[in-house]
């Protein structure tokens, strides 16, 4: 297995393609990122951060089936059972939902 890390790059996009698993903090962006590209995703919330809304959008994520969220004490048994999980493919973005639920909410 080759694993590469780092702490920040412009942009992953390659990166994400290239791989089979992608590792990553619960930040909206990566996992959204990550489960665009139809990647297996595994989530690791960091604790560190004063409020939980990584852990809020990590679990809802797992609950739903698209990404498996860990501990990082238990990251090694995630990773060697990933392939054997069954996740739900990640829906296409609904690029007028948000404007109609907008004119829906003003009237029009």
């Amino acid at each position: 297995m080759d694993i590469e890390g780092y702490r920040y790059k412009s942009s992953i996009t390659n990166d994400i393609l290239a791989a089979d698993i992608i590792i990553s903090h619960a930040g909206s962006g990566t996992m959204l990122q990550t489960l665009r590209l139809s990647k297996k995703l595994i989530v690791v919330v960091n604790e560190s951060l004063m409020d939980n809304h990584q852990y809020e959008l990590a679990q809802a994520m797992h609950e739903k089936g698209y990404a498996i969220l860990s501990e990082i004490s238990d990251l090694t048994e995630t990773i060697q059972t990933i392939n054997q999980c069954s996740l739900v493919p990640f829906p296409d973005a609904n690029e007028t939902l948000f404007a109609s639920i907008v004119d829906q909410h003003i009237g029009l």
